[in-house]
C-alpha cells in the first residue's frame, strides 16, 4: 500500500509540473492561454480536467475489465 501511495504521489508531481512547462513554454512564445485559465501552478488540482482525468480514464477501466494490455 505505501508503495502504490508513493507511486501515485511521484506520478502526480510529475504530470503537474510537466503540465507547467507546457504553460511556460507557451507563455514563452506568445500563448498566453494557460496563464488565463490559472494552470501555471504546481498546485494539481488546477490541472484536473473532468473528462480526461476523470471520466476516460473510469470508462477505459470498466471498458477494459482493468485488463492491462
Amino acid at each position: 500500500m505505501v508503495q502504490f501511495m508513493t507511486m501515485i504521489v511521484v506520478v502526480l508531481l510529475a504530470v503537474t509540473v510537466h503540465e507547467v512547462c507546457h504553460g511556460l513554454a507557451a507563455l514563452w512564445l506568445g500563448d498566453d492561454t494557460a496563464y488565463l485559465a490559472g494552470r501555471l501552478t504546481l498546485n494539481p488540482i488546477a490541472h484536473i480536467d473532468i473528462f480526461g482525468s476523470l471520466i476516460l480514464p473510469l470508462v477505459l477501466y470498466v471498458g477494459t475489465q482493468g485488463l492491462a494490455t
